[in-house]
C-alpha cells in the first residue's frame, strides 16, 4: 500500500512557476493597450480657391462698343468669403476722381459678385444683367490709364493697376482672387464681351 502511494506521488506533474518579473511586465503591457490613445484619420483643411477675406475687383469694362463709352462702363466686385459683406463701411475710387461710399443696405452675399454701372437700364448700359448699385460717373471715372481702389475707412484693401493695353475695345478684362488677370471671352447683352455679375477664374495658358 505505501509502495503504491509513492508510486501515485511520483507520478503527478510538476506545476509550472510563472516569475513574478514576467507577471508584472505582462500587467503592464496590457495597461498600455489599453491607455493607449486610438488612431484616428485626420480630415485635410477645406481648401478654397482664395486667401483673400475681404472684396475685391474682379472685372472692368472701360471701353464698350454697344452704347455710349461712359454708359457701358461697369465695375464688378466679388466677395470670396463664406459670410455676406457689409459694404456700407467701404467705398470706391478711381485715379484723379473722388470716389464714392456704398450706401446702407449694400451687401455682397457669400462667394458672390456685386455688379456696379453707371446706367441701370439694360437698354441704356449695353444689356447688363441686373445691376446691383448705379454710381455718378462724375466721381467715378475707369480711364485707359488708370487705377481703381477699395477702401474700408482709409485703410486701402485692394488696388488694381492697369493701361489702355491691356484691353481691347468691347472686351472687359478680368481679375481672379490671385491676382491674375485676362479677357473676357463671352459675350452679353447687345454683343459686347464680358461675364458681368458671373465670377471667373482666369485659367493659365
Amino acid at each position: 500500500m505505501i509502495l503504491f502511494l509513492l508510486t501515485l506521488a511520483c507520478n503527478q506533474p510538476e506545476s509550472t512557476e510563472v516569475p513574478v518579473l514576467e507577471i508584472q511586465k505582462q500587467k503592464e503591457s496590457n495597461t498600455s493597450e489599453l491607455d493607449a490613445p486610438k488612431k484616428t484619420t485626420e480630415q485635410p483643411p477645406e481648401e478654397t480657391h482664395s486667401t483673400r477675406t475681404t472684396p475685391f475687383i474682379s472685372e472692368v469694362m472701360i471701353m464698350p462698343t454697344k452704347v455710349e463709352k461712359f454708359r457701358g462702363e461697369w465695375v464688378e466686385l466679388y466677395n470670396p468669403t463664406k459670410s455676406p459683406i457689409d459694404l456700407s463701411e467701404y467705398s470706391l475710387h478711381s485715379k484723379d476722381d473722388t470716389g464714392f461710399t456704398f450706401e446702407k443696405g449694400s451687401t455682397i452675399p457669400p462667394e458672390s459678385t456685386f455688379l456696379l454701372a453707371v446706367r441701370k437700364s439694360a437698354t441704356g448700359n449695353g444689356g447688363l444683367p441686373k445691376v446691383d448699385f448705379v454710381y455718378n460717373h462724375n466721381v467715378l471715372k475707369v480711364l485707359g490709364t488708370d487705377w481703381l481702389e477699395i477702401k474700408k475707412g482709409e485703410t486701402v484693401i485692394d488696388r488694381w493697376e492697369f493701361a489702355r493695353e491691356d484691353f481691347n475695345k468691347g472686351i472687359s478684362l478680368q481679375r481672379d482672387a490671385k491676382g491674375k488677370t485676362c479677357p473676357a471671352t463671352t459675350s452679353y447683352g447687345e454683343g459686347d464681351i464680358g461675364s458681368p455679375g458671373l465670377f471667373t477664374e482666369c485659367i493659365a495658358k
